[in-house]
């Protein structure tokens, strides 16, 4: 029983320094993780840009799913904003993003307007439709 006390006491220090360890390895870890997370980030902005100048009209999903990365990129990026290296690559992410957005829009109305062939009726049709003193809605409806 002496000997097993003798041998805790001695044992204290060991155990007491692989806490230590433990606990400093798993910090090196967690700090390892959020670097390589903090590293893909910096780099999106330069990976989706091909595939967000092609524009929507060559592949939608594969487009949203680049924007999807760019925004997630940029929140995570604006927490590290204290980081000078982090501030160029939201920076970066930003001109992206608007530029993706300008470019959507104007592909929007590109598509817009080669698919719009409805033109307004004249007056005189509708008259035709509703008659004098009638509406478009008695018109549709009779």
């Amino acid at each position: 029983d002496k000997h097993l006390g003798k041998l805790n006491v001695l044992n204290l220090p060991i155990y007491e320094q692989a806490n230590k360890l433990t606990w400093a390895e798993d910090r090196i870890a967690a700090t390892q993780a959020a670097t390589d997370k903090l590293l893909g980030h910096l780099s999106t902005p330069r990976k989706v840009e091909p595939v967000l100048r092609g524009g929507p009209g060559r592949d939608v999903e594969k487009y949203v799913r680049a924007l999807q990365q760019l925004g997630d990129a940029m929140q995570h990026l604006a927490t590290y904003k204290g980081l000078q290296v982090a501030q160029e690559a939201l920076l970066a992410a930003d001109k992206v993003q608007q530029k993706a957005m300008r470019d959507c829009e104007a592909d929007f109305l590109t598509n817009l307007v080669q698919q719009t062939n409805a033109t307004l009726p004249s007056a005189t049709v509708l008259i035709e439709l509703t008659g004098e003193g009638g509406s478009l809605q008695t018109a549709f409806h009779e």
